[in-house]
């Protein structure tokens, strides 16, 4: 195959240092051939040394003032520039069309390429000819020893010089055999000679990997990838000419080409680095009937490993098609094929060989196609058609004027592209040449029904806000767009859709919760407003239109919601999905503030910062208490209390290597309840009285679970009023300091009265309140049990409240005075026990 030339950007006008060109070899021998001895450009001469060696490659070559700026892989870019004077950044490129040389905008009028070579005469019984001669390759253009620009003349064979001046010491082109290298071009200003370096300027692939087909999609567990040419011969005696090309009878015809699919490493390559590689097909011997002729990023719906909708990371599409100057006689099905390519620094990767090429002389057609798609778009037709256009030689699409008028339609015959800017339908023809050597043209064409239909236009509504509140429960966004005047003549009413801006929500600990269209926590309208600014269904009153929201407070959830809005055409055309004229999207920001809605307000009295204290009432060896008790606002809790639930959390500790959790105060364990009542048990019971724990107070505004509730949590302590208050001994006699003094003839009365007692709220109470399980009396030390006795020991039995307190009958005789103690024990129903001690001194 001729090669054609890679058209490139020079850049002039530099004065740099010596360097060696040796082709394709190695480039760590190009670098390091380099000589960097010459002028200020040596320490970046040096520093793109590395790089390459590194395995760095070019990205981006720039013309800057007097030179020009290298870019790397990874950003670092170094510039160099001229030391000589003279102009820079001389343009030369190859004009598409006629293949000219192009300097600075100017046609030299000499050809870059060589002319394909002549088809070999065909022999009398349909043997196939001799193929003709191989074009010239590409050169690349260089500067003459006096410094003027030569291009290769393809037609003469040899270098022209140009009267284009080239005052440059170093240029850059692209190497016209390898396209994966720049060509670094320096002029040594000691042998006035132009010498050569390569630098890489496309990523290193590692690996290739052909992949098969399985269901329609690439078979990542695959190894072989199986590709199928179709191929024929003109037989028509007069040939057959389509598309401005006469096939002479005895042509061989192959179709446009077979995908395969093929991963190629490493997956961070970008589709333009793997598009600078040639690829080829190859067998084991080094021969092939085929060639890659395009690579392209493979796409899917859906991924082939995730959900979703990009290129397949790493994965690519190959077509494969015949060779040029194929002999059909030679084609065989039993041979393995590899993957092959180079990389810029001389490295072959090939894959297994896993590709099979089968060939096949049927002739296929292309199938009439129905589609439908949004007008106002512009659609590449081959795309549309799809895959078939490979099963043919070559085609062309033809649409009639007065279709194309109708839809105010915009065909690009060349550019295979059309737009149509009006709903409705039209026919494009699909006329092809088969590899039979057939053709199908107009009426025997392929037909491609296509049907554009309405596509809405973006309407423009302002995001809304609405404060959650009782009273007022609506919100409105003004239409910016449509018109009001489009409105009022297009318009019948507004179809909307509600949904969670992010999907699935979480709210008050709940996670994924999705948006229930049938609660209809928000419904919309489409609302006219007069110049007031007050609603109106007269049409000429209408100034502004708005989208009108009602919001639910039992039910709406407080996040962002995005309403979908589409606006209802009033006079639709059957077929051309024009109901909707208008459509958009906004945002509705849902704010609870919660000091508007509801604020828990502590008794002050019952609280230390976050630390509260229950007193609570004991009966039967367990304390109740309302939780309510702990709050000022009890009016409002109780118009509330529907919508308040408390949840604990409960002591735990480790047992036998098992956690075990204290019993529950709460009615219901481990979940929210409306019950405020807490049990608990007694002092001297794990998690009971005098073991605090948090408890969480929950209020769910308008009883809505999906409106954050509002909370107050504190650690709650349930104590006994009795132990919290005060019993304190107040009699002038029976102190420490002035002990009661009995002998054997005289004892000392011990009065009730004579007890401070007061609870936790400073209330007085005496030894008969129910709150008090006992009140009992002991000696205390050893004196008091060797020398006194008790008129009782139950100081609530005891008679008028007085206990006798005497000298022992039995007791030894006394030398020294004994002081003895006696404790009087109150112990309540909450488990507590408060002790007072009383002093006697036993005199003789």
């Amino acid at each position: 195959m001729k090669r054609k030339f890679v058209k490139v950007m020079f850049f002039g006008a530099l004065a740099l240092s010596t360097v060696t060109y040796v082709g394709c070899k190695d480039y760590d021998d190009d670098i390091d051939n380099l000589q960097t001895q010459i002028d200020a450009n040596k320490a970046s001469i040096a520093e793109l040394q590395n790089f390459v060696k590194e395995g760095k490659w070019v990205t981006a070559v720039e013309p800057i003032t007097d030179g020009f700026k290298i870019t790397f892989n990874d950003g670092k870019s170094y510039s160099i520039v001229s030391g000589a004077a003279g102009a820079s950044g001389t343009k030369i490129e190859i004009d598409p069309t006629t293949k000219n040389w192009i300097i600075d905008g100017e046609d030299t009028g000499i050809c870059s390429e060589g002319q394909k070579g002549d088809k070999g005469d065909k022999g009398d019984q349909g043997d196939k000819g001799e193929q003709g001669d191989k074009g010239e390759d590409g050169k690349s253009p260089r500067i003459s020893a006096d410094g003027f620009w030569e291009v290769w003349d393809a037609e003469s064979g040899e270098y022209k010089k140009t009267e284009y001046e080239a005052a440059s010491h170093i240029y850059v082109t692209a190497d016209p055999e390898n396209p994966l290298v720049w060509i670094l071009n320096v002029l040594n200003n000691e042998t006035k000679e132009w010498e050569k370096v390569s630098m890489p300027k496309a990523a290193r692939i590692t690996s290739i990997r052909a992949l098969g087909e399985k269901d329609g999609k690439v078979d990542l567990g695959s190894t072989q990838a199986i590709a199928t040419l179709l191929y024929g011969v003109v037989e028509e005696e007069k040939g057959v000419t389509f598309n401005e090309i006469t096939y002479p009878k005895g042509t061989f015809l192959s179709a446009r080409g077979s995908v395969i699919y093929a991963m190629i490493n490493p997956v961070n390559l970008e589709l333009k680095d793997i598009q600078s590689y040639e690829i080829g097909l190859t067998d084991s011997k080094g021969n092939t009937n085929f060639v890659v002729s395009a690579i392209d990023a493979n796409m899917s719906e859906t991924a082939l490993t995730r959900a979703e909708s990009t290129a397949n990371k790493g994965l690519y599409n190959l077509t494969i098609k015949f060779a040029e100057g194929v002999d059909p006689d030679n084609l065989k099905d039993d041979i393995a094929y590899a993957l092959t390519t180079k990389d810029a620094w001389g490295n072959e990767i090939i894959s297994q060989y896993d590709v099979k090429v089968t060939t096949d002389e049927t002739e296929k057609k292309i199938d009439n196609k129905e589609l439908t798609k949004p007008f106002k778009t512009v659609y590449y037709l081959d795309e549309l058609v799809g895959e078939q256009l490979n099963d043919v030689v070559d085609y062309n699409y033809s649409i009639k004027d007065e279709d194309l008028k109708k839809l105010d339609a915009t065909f690009d015959k060349d550019n295979k592209t059309i737009i149509a800017n009006k709903e409705g339908s039209l026919t494009v023809i699909i006329n092809y040449l088969t590899t039979a050597g057939k053709k199908y043209e107009e009426a025997n064409g392929a037909r491609l029904d296509l049907t554009f239909e309405y596509k809405s236009e973006e309407a423009q509504i302002a995001d809304m806000t609405w404060v959650v509140n009782g009273d007022n429960l609506t919100a409105t966004s003004e239409i910016v767009g449509p018109s009001v005047d489009i409105i009022k003549e297009k318009i019948a009413r507004i179809d909307w859709k509600i949904a969670y801006t992010d999907g699935k929500v979480e709210i008050n600990g709940q996670k994924n919760l999705e948006y229930v269209d049938d609660d209809e926590s928000i419904t919309l309208a489409l609302e006219g407003l007069d110049k007031d600014g007050n609603k109106t269904e007269e049409a000429d009153k209408i100034v502004k239109y708005v989208i009108k929201a009602t919001f639910k407070p039992t039910k709406i959830a407080a996040v962002s919601h995005t309403a979908t809005v589409k606006f209802i055409n009033n006079a639709p055309d059957e077929g051309l999905n024009n109901d909707v004229l208008y459509e958009t999207s906004f945002t509705i920001m849902i704010d609870q503030q919660d000091s508007k809605l509801f604020k828990f307000e502590r008794a002050e009295s019952y609280f230390s910062n976050d630390n509260a204290t229950a007193y609570g009432k004991a009966e039967d060896g367990e304390i109740s208490y309302d939780l309510y008790t702990l709050y000022k606002n009890t009016t409002a809790l109780a118009n509330g209390k529907l919508y308040i639930t408390f949840t604990e959390e409960r002591p735990s500790k480790v047992e036998n290597n098992q956690e075990k959790y204290a019993p529950a105060w709460l009615d219901k364990v481990d979940e929210p309840t409306a019950n405020s009542v807490i049990a608990v048990e007694t002092f001297g019971n794990w998690g009971g009285a005098y073991d605090s724990r948090y408890i969480t107070a929950s209020y769910a505004p308008f009883g809505n679970p999906l409106l954050n509730a509002i909370k107050d949590r504190f650690n709650l302590t349930v104590k006994s009023e009795i132990f919290e208050g005060i019993f304190e001994y107040i009699g002038e006699e029976g102190t420490k300091d002035k002990p009661f003094e009995v002998d054997g003839g005289h004892s000392q009365d011990l009065l009730a009265e004579n007890f401070k007692k007061e609870d936790a709220y400073g209330k007085e109470y005496l030894f008969d309140d129910s709150r008090i399980k006992s009140v009992t009396l002991k000696l205390a030390n050893q004196n008091a049990k060797d020398y006194l006795k008790l008129s009782t020991t139950d100081f609530i039995s005891a008679e008028e409240g007085i206990v006798v307190i005497s000298k022992k009958d039995s007791a030894t005789p006394i030398v020294n005075p004994p002081v003895c103690e006696i404790n009087v024990e109150i112990t309540d129903e909450w488990g507590k026990t408060t002790i007072e001690t009383i002093f006697v001194k036993v005199i003789k």
